[in-house]
């Protein structure tokens, strides 16, 4: 059967965000390490992300 059940597409959806979410989250500390390479800075940028996903 080509026809996919409900649940799969769930599964593939929700597969597909987290993928998107570590791949931007990747750029995200990829950018801000070359803009502070000092543990202080990492450390702010840790904080940020944890606050951010404490809001969601």
């Amino acid at each position: 059967m080509p026809q996919m059940k409900p649940m799969s597409w769930i599964l593939f959806l929700f597969f597909m965000m987290a993928m998107m979410y570590v791949y931007v989250s990747y750029l995200y500390f990829y950018f801000f390490g070359l803009k502070n390479l000092s543990f202080e800075g990492e450390e702010k940028v840790m904080k940020n992300k944890y606050s951010f996903m404490c809001k969601w």
